[in-house]
Parts: C-alpha cells; sequence; structure tokens
C-alpha cells in the first residue's frame, strides 16, 4: 500500500510538473504573440507617420501621383494659355509711346518687334518679360494685400503671440488653428518642419496665407533666430508648389503667369534677427519668376 501511494505521489508530482511547464508555455506563447501584435502595429504606426510627413512637406495631403498630375497640367496650362500667342495679344496691346517707369526700353523694343509681326523666341519673351517683375514696398498692414499668397514667418513651437504673424492671426483665429495642428505632427522633432510651410486658404478673399517656418525657436534677447537656409529652401519650396496650392483649392484659373506674392517688409529680420541684405538677396533670387510685395507697417 505504501509503494502504490508513493507511485500515485510521484505521478501527481509529475502531472504538476508537466501542468505547470504547458502554463508556462502558454503565457510564453501569448507575450511572444503580444509583441509581435505590437511590433507590426509599431512599424504600421512608422509607415503612417512617415506618409503624413511625406503629406505634409507637399502642403497638403496629396500623393506624389496627384503632385505629379498637377504638375503636368501646369506645364500643359502655361503652354497653352501663356505661350507665345497670348504674350503677342498683350503686346499689341501696348502703347509704346505712353510714359510707363515699369516698362524699361529692352521690353519697349520687343513690343514694338511684336507689334510689327518679327519672329521672336517664345523662350526670348517669357525671360525678358519675367525679368522686369519689381519688387515693390507698400506701406500698410499686410492683412490688406491682395495678392494671391502671403508668405509670413514662424516658429515651430506652434506660438503666434507677436509680430505679423499675431496680426495675421488676429484677421483670421483658423490661420492659427490650422498652423497649431501641422504643429503637432512634428511635436517631438520640431526641427523637421524647418523649410516647409502651412497652407491656409482664406475663402472668402480666394488668398492663401503661407506660413514658412523658418525658425525652430522664438525670443525677444536679440538673438538671430531665422534659420538662413531654411528661409531660403522654404520659398524655394513654395515657388515650385504655387500651382499645387491653386489646383488643391480650385484657384488654378488664375493666370500663373502674373501670380503675386506679399511678405512683411524686413521678414525674419526684426524679431528673427537675421540680416536684411542677406534677406532681400534671396527673396530676389527665388521669386524672380513672380510680382513681389513688401508689406512696411511703422508701430
Amino acid at each position: 500500500m505504501h509503494d502504490v501511494t508513493q507511485t500515485l505521489d510521484a505521478i501527481k508530482r509529475e502531472f504538476d510538473s508537466q501542468n505547470a511547464r504547458i502554463i508556462y508555455l502558454q503565457n510564453q506563447n501569448k507575450k511572444l504573440k503580444e509583441e509581435h501584435y505590437k511590433d507590426t502595429e509599431l512599424q504600421k504606426m512608422k509607415e503612417e507617420l512617415e506618409r503624413v510627413r511625406a503629406d505634409m512637406y507637399r502642403g497638403f495631403p496629396i500623393s506624389a501621383e496627384q503632385e505629379q498630375r498637377i504638375k503636368e497640367w501646369q506645364d500643359k496650362h502655361d503652354a497653352e494659355v501663356h505661350g507665345l500667342k497670348h504674350l503677342k495679344k498683350e503686346f499689341m496691346l501696348v502703347d509704346v509711346s505712353a510714359e510707363d517707369t515699369a516698362t524699361n526700353s529692352l521690353v519697349r523694343v520687343l513690343v514694338l518687334l511684336v507689334q510689327r509681326n518679327v519672329i521672336v523666341e517664345q523662350s526670348l519673351l517669357f525671360k525678358i518679360c519675367r525679368s522686369e517683375i519689381m519688387i515693390k514696398i507698400i506701406e500698410g498692414n499686410i492683412v490688406n494685400a491682395k495678392t494671391d499668397f502671403i508668405i509670413h514667418q514662424v516658429n515651430c513651437q506652434g506660438v503666434m503671440g507677436s509680430g505679423v504673424a499675431k496680426a495675421l492671426r488676429d484677421y483670421d483665429e483658423g490661420i492659427y488653428t490650422h498652423y497649431r495642428k501641422f504643429c503637432e505632427f512634428c511635436k517631438f522633432e520640431p526641427e523637421e518642419l524647418l523649410g516647409t510651410c502651412d497652407a491656409y486658404l482664406l475663402k472668402d478673399r480666394g488668398q492663401i496665407v503661407l506660413s514658412l517656418f523658418a525658425q525652430n525657436k522664438y525670443g525677444y534677447d536679440g538673438k538671430q533666430y531665422t534659420d538662413i537656409e531654411a528661409f531660403r529652401d522654404g520659398l524655394r519650396y513654395i515657388s515650385q508648389h504655387f500651382g499645387v496650392w491653386r489646383e488643391k483649392n480650385g484657384l488654378e484659373g488664375k493666370d500663373l503667369c502674373r501670380t503675386s506674392v506679399a511678405l512683411p517688409y524686413k521678414i525674419g529680420c526684426v524679431r528673427g534677427g537675421a540680416d536684411w541684405e542677406v534677406v532681400y538677396k534671396i527673396i530676389e533670387e527665388e521669386l524672380k519668376d513672380y510680382d513681389v510685395e513688401l508689406w512696411r507697417l511703422d508701430e
């Protein structure tokens, strides 16, 4: 009887041991599944973040394929609507005898050639016409600008507490709200926003406000916060995407060869601390194909 009892105890111990092993393996299997799930979810989140970030850099949530189609449409539109025939038609209406300080002698000669049916290369027409676009300095508040676009500089911290940024925020709180949401995408790495911009449509005016990220932080201590390279990259990015924003907001019917842009006078210099001569040169270089207004408001 004693041997039977010992045998049964041994069997029970073995059963308990095996059962404990099974439970352990089940728990480990469950844990591995959970870890795999976490890894899978993290990978999905990472891929989604990269997709959103790529879309964000384009200024609007559109795919690369859509952006390419927009570019193809813009090239076709430029060729068909703003080609040689269109320019000749405009030149035929120019009165070269009238005094016009905006038209120099080279353009006046070109107008005469076109009016007398002298063959002129289309590329030359575009080159000369666009070279004559001047930067105008206008006294007043930039919120009164009637241009197609308004560009102003912002920081990457989600703050619009002073200067032109605050004036625009006071005019339309939606500009600030949209900008804040944009900042949320990169709240852990705000410097990733440098050289990009947020686009907001003022529907009642058919005008787009572009918040250019050209400084990471901000301050009022006289230091330079403007990142010059980010400013240049941002303007270059903007100049390449005017057509995208027009298409996205249903404004493609406007004349692309006469795009007008308003910026604050001494943008990035008053509170950003940059050198105005350097900034002005960048504006001349990167926005040379557009009509530019610099709005100066004495406070």
